[in-house]
């Protein structure tokens, strides 16, 4: 009892503030790969900056700096994996928001549905009952003429 009372209040709060985080497998999937993209830049960048360059030689000129090209790409793919992570969760919220509405227009479809039946057959019982109705008795007209009987 404790547990539902526990994610109703959770549902409730999440419903207040407008976001629910549901974790679908792409959302999981790149979380991981954003993480380990973290990671990966965290130990290039440690690496290289603890290798310095090669002193240089009496009478030379200094050597080039090392290359960098391995932080770039590591950082090329740290940009993509949390864009990706930003650009799912976006998606996610934006199909449970359609999915809501889907449902909200399921049921007001519905609703007006009941809403017209109950009006016409309300106007049909008022309409033989009004003064100066020239209808047939019961206020049933047909609509296409009825064939005489032999």
């Amino acid at each position: 009892m404790a547990v539902h009372s526990a994610q109703t209040a959770g549902q409730t709060a999440g419903e207040r503030t407008g976001l629910q985080v549901n974790i679908s497998p792409l959302l999981l999937s790149s979380v991981v790969a954003a993480v380990a993209a973290t990671v990966a830049l965290v130990i290039v960048a440690v690496i290289q900056s603890r290798q310095p360059g090669p002193p240089p030689g009496p009478g030379q000129m200094p050597p080039p700096p090392p290359s960098d090209v391995m932080l770039i790409v590591t950082t090329g793919v740290f940009t993509v994996a949390w864009l990706a992570v930003i650009v799912v969760f976006c998606r996610d919220q934006i199909l449970r928001r359609i999915g809501e509405l889907e449902e909200r227009f399921a049921e007001l479809t519905a609703e007006y549905g009941e809403q017209r039946e109950t009006d016409g057959y309300l106007h049909g019982m008022r309409v033989p009952n009004q003064p100066g109705h020239s209808g047939p008795p019961g206020g049933v007209r047909p609509l296409h003429p009825v064939p005489p009987h032999e």
